[in-house]
């Protein structure tokens, strides 16, 4: 079988142990999964190996390409398409001289061909030894702006948020982690919530919480001082704007008191370690460097 559509800009000498997929759409409302990987590339050294070509899987209509200026000043179009990265998160994992290279995943949701856009990716998979497929995404859902975000974790088989008893329709995501569980990967799928009374909104904080769970999943430490401080100003705008509706505002109090009260049956000596810890090492981050310096 040959794979027309996607283009090698190059050839990794390493194997990854994982991939990790996103794409924008349906399978992220909220744009947490999105934001996550988009910070984690500005943040760490990255290169684009390859690309897939967007014309077979996209409908332009609604994924439309954009009229750009590149470096000489000159404009171009540039075209939708899926990119692959390598990611060096080596440099994000402290005290630690061992490389820690992952795969990024990220595009649009495919519009068309999905089995085929699929073999595409794992065709990639495949020639690294890739071992584990991580897909992200984000759903709608009952939670309030100013709390935590909640990550849904499933594993090895049909990569949605439901019970095992769920039938109905899935996503590209559900269908990508099927398809990578059935040619022997382990798959592990990541869902984050984002308050539905934003549903056009992105959302920092559930980009925040989906970070936290690759931090365990990876088993790495990734600095989030200037993530934090971009969620610490979006809950501000979205406060003043929820003052402007007084039902809005009655409402988010409402899901406040129930998160609060979940939370509290849910708490684990663990979970509030984990909690805490992190709550140092931001405090770490942020603390000027020559602070308490004789």
């Amino acid at each position: 079988m040959s794979f027309n559509a996607i283009i090698i800009n190059m050839r990794y000498e390493e194997s990854p142990e994982d991939m990790i997929i996103v794409f924008d759409g349906f399978n992220d409302p909220g744009r947490g999964a999105a934001i996550a990987v988009e910070y984690l590339l500005e943040n760490c050294p990255h290169m684009k190996i390859a690309e897939i070509d967007g014309d077979d899987y996209l409908d332009l209509r609604y994924d439309r390409p954009e009229v750009v200026l590149d470096e000489d000043g000159e404009r171009r179009i540039k075209w939708p398409q899926t990119a692959i990265y390598v990611a060096y998160l080596d440099n994000l994992k402290a005290g630690s001289s061992k490389p820690a290279p992952v795969f990024i995943v990220h595009g649009f949701e495919p519009m068309f061909k999905w089995k085929e856009y699929t073999k595409e990716i794992l065709s990639e998979a495949y020639f690294y030894d890739i071992k584990r497929v991580i897909t992200m995404g984000s759903m709608l859902s009952d939670v309030p702006h100013t709390r935590q975000m909640n990550v849904t974790e499933t594993a090895n088989g049909i990569g949605d948020p439901f019970d095992e008893k769920y039938e109905g329709i899935t996503g590209i995501l559900g269908a990508f982690a099927y398809s990578a569980y059935k040619r022997g990967y382990t798959t592990k799928s990541l869902w984050v919530t984002a308050p539905h009374y934003l549903p056009k909104a992105p959302s920092p904080k559930s980009a925040l919480a989906l970070i936290h769970k690759l931090e365990e999943v990876l088993n790495i430490t990734i600095p989030t001082t200037d993530l934090l401080d971009f969620v610490e100003k979006w809950e501000d705008d979205v406060d003043e704007l929820i003052e402007e509706s007084g039902e809005i505002a009655e409402y988010v109090e409402k899901l406040e008191t129930e998160k609060d009260k979940q939370d509290l049956k849910d708490a684990t000596a663990d979970s509030i370690a984990l909690e805490f810890e992190r709550y140092l090492r931001h405090y770490q981050e942020k603390r000027p460097s020559n602070e308490h310096k004789e």
